[in-house]
């Protein structure tokens, strides 16, 4: 966030004043409450939410804790850290919540040194290596969920996968880097007809789906599960693939009520979720009951669903399958989100063969079964 076009960070607070805390949990209670929903998942993120520091983590989730006591719902807490900071102490806070937490790290030293260091330019390669070595050695490294890796062309990605793996975590998902047509990701041009642009990105990742896929049981892969589940009829468990939903929205540190943070990559406000006609909306002043008939959230909701791609997608046969990429990757000045993802060509390669390779490894038990192939989406060639 602090690299994209929306710089609106600058404006906010550094941290979440008491004051806003409690007012976005009680906005909270109620939300859970008329909507009847017996399940809520509270993420603390950054930047580094561990600078916060353990009084406020503890108090933060104190709050949330207490104030949904009287609902018959389920918090989860759960984090992103870069794992600098984590030591055996940390442990004990997260444990005493059940805060589960993954760890971005973007594989080894060399990997890690191209874009996570300090402020000072120096590496935190280490650091992280040391704590993953203390999560291993700890009594609550069930709290552990996995690394999220952005994908470097410049990274061997074997190298890079077989490195991670090692660590053993319960899952690993590459993630795209954040881009558009006017301000494409390292490898693409952008703008112009992307379903024939070169595949990078699904250049990289084919390796390693093959070796995930030819290894089952090593370690869970989010964006390769998703896509299986999809081409086998199912539903994705997140965006990116499939038919999606508007289901996650950020709290940030003044109370402002916005999209997910990708969305500071298109262009500046493109997170808001108010009309330039109204306030923002803020957990002090608009509740999340009267948040979800706002006309922007309900189109947000619906770019995220098939019914809100363009025409280039709708048309096209893996379309149920990538469901037209993450939202804020399909983004131009010219035509708004009424694009294709600037990642188009290589979520249509890299769907292609995944539907390949599920056909293949599914072709004997179907001949035996003489039952209809489950995988029957169809992909051109080339």
């Amino acid at each position: 966030m602090y690299h994209h076009v929306d710089q609106s960070w600058r404006d906010r607070p550094r941290f979440m004043s008491d004051e806003t805390v409690k007012a976005f949990a009680r906005n909270l209670a109620d939300y859970v409450m008329s909507a009847k929903i017996d399940e809520v998942t509270v993420l603390l993120h950054g930047g580094e939410p561990l600078l916060a520091g353990e009084q406020r983590i503890i108090q933060f989730c104190n709050t949330i804790r207490q104030t949904l006591e009287s609902q018959a719902t389920t918090v989860e807490f759960a984090m992103q850290t870069n794992g600098v900071l984590l030591t055996p102490r940390w442990m004990e806070v997260l444990n005493e919540f059940n805060v589960t937490f993954g760890v971005s790290l973007d594989g080894n030293r060399t990997a890690n040194d191209r874009h996570r260091v300090d402020h000072a330019g120096g590496s935190s390669y280490e650091e992280v290596e040391r704590a993953l070595q203390m999560l291993q050695a700890s009594p609550h490294g069930h709290l552990f969920r996995g690394f999220l890796s952005v994908i470097d062309l410049d990274n061997d990605p074997l190298a890079t996968y077989r490195y991670l793996a090692q660590w053993k975590p319960p899952r690993l998902d590459f993630l795209f880097p954040e881009g558009t047509h006017d301000r494409p990701p390292p490898g693409i041009k952008g703008g112009g007809d992307v379903t024939r642009q070169p595949t990078p990105y699904a250049d990289w990742l084919i390796p390693i789906f093959d070796e995930w896929f030819n290894n089952p049981g090593e370690t869970g892969m989010r964006l390769f599960e998703n896509l299986i589940d999809v081409l086998l009829g199912g539903r994705s468990q997140t965006d990116g693939t499939g038919d999606g939903s508007f289901n996650l929205v950020t709290i940030e540190t003044d109370g402002a009520i916005e999209d997910v943070d990708l969305y500071k990559a298109a262009y500046v406000g493109a997170p808001s979720l108010g009309l330039p006609s109204q306030p923002p909306p803020n957990v002090f002043s608009t509740s999340f009951a009267e948040l979800t008939s706002w006309p922007n959230v309900i189109e947000r909701h619906r770019l995220n669903m098939i019914e809100g791609l363009c025409r280039t997608c709708t048309q096209c046969p893996a379309v149920q399958a990538c469901g037209g990429g993450f939202v804020p990757h399909r983004w131009s000045l010219a035509n708004g989100f009424s694009n294709p993802s600037v990642y188009c060509a290589d979520l249509y390669k890299l769907s292609a063969h995944v539907n390949h390779k599920l056909g293949m490894a599914l072709k004997p038990l179907l001949e035996i079964d003489q039952v209809k192939p489950l995988v029957q989406t169809k992909y051109a060639s080339g």
